[in-house]
């Protein structure tokens, strides 16, 4: 294969930097599946493991209405902050409004992709303070289904203390609309051999005979998992993506398509 040779000396650095896990845990929310959540914290709590949770501020999607409302819900979230977890805005109701994938065409639909400035504005200000009034702090943002635009990476760059945002296809961070780019590639825990790797489950719709695998990964390779994001963020602030970095979301693209 010929490289560019503007870009080898980048790409065999990257190769050689010590690869590094993230597991993230999505749609955490007063009605969420609480049994499932639970195991999720009992093994993250036995294997040291501190993960990225996806909070929803004001959850109004339907299809996470699982359990009653939890009335210590966010006693819950700020017990997690405690422990060290880190804690991630997953935009601000969950309700799909748009049938636009954004900047990632993963999912055609959205809470944010193609909506005005001042009504993106408004929903991550609302969610931000909710988390005020509630004590959690924030540096990440998710975007529920993937879906964001270049409109939204404005909005927390100019409205909020977010720097992060928790999606991306690449090996390692880059810096893009002056967010740092944390890349989630994975929907399932496996083995890598370089490269700074997220893996996004959501426990609510786990299925129980999946959960022993995510177990037995999370204890064996426990030492390989990112606890804190201040490091990375630091390390990669400026990083642009490389060439290798370009092909592997172009083929990521080329090889699934777009979730209606």
């Amino acid at each position: 294969m010929r490289w560019p040779f503007n870009c080898n000396l980048f790409i065999i650095n990257d190769m050689f930097k010590k690869k590094r896990y993230i597991l993230r845990l999505d749609d955490a929310c007063p009605t969420t599946n609480w049994k499932q959540w639970d195991m999720f914290e009992t093994m993250c709590d036995s294997a040291g493991i501190k993960p990225l949770v996806s909070v929803i501020p004001n959850n109004q999607d339907p299809k996470l209405m699982i359990d009653p409302p939890l009335s210590t819900f966010w006693d819950k979230v700020r017990g997690w902050q405690d422990k060290g977890w880190m804690i991630a805005l997953h935009g601000y109701d969950h309700v799909y409004v748009t049938q636009s994938g954004g900047l990632l065409p993963i999912n055609l639909k959205s809470e944010f992709a193609g909506l005005e400035y001042d009504i993106q504005k408004q929903k991550i200000e609302q969610g931000l303070a909710i988390f005020k009034e509630q004590g959690i702090n924030t540096c990440v943002f998710v975007a529920p289904s993937h879906s964001f635009d270049e409109v939204t990476c404005k909005v927390l760059h100019n409205h909020s203390q977010i720097n992060i945002i928790s999606d991306g296809m690449s090996y390692y961070p880059y810096r893009k609309y002056n967010m740092l780019w944390l890349p989630q590639q994975s929907w399932r825990l496996e083995k890598k051999w370089y490269g700074i790797w997220t893996f996004c489950y959501h426990p609510n719709t786990l299925p129980d005979d999946q959960f022993g695998y995510v177990n037995d990964f999370c204890h064996q390779y426990a030492n390989l998992f990112v606890d804190n994001l201040e490091d990375i963020y630091n390390q990669y602030q400026h990083r642009q993506p490389s060439w290798l970095d370009q092909r592997f979301e172009k083929q990521f693209f080329e090889q699934h398509e777009p979730f209606k």
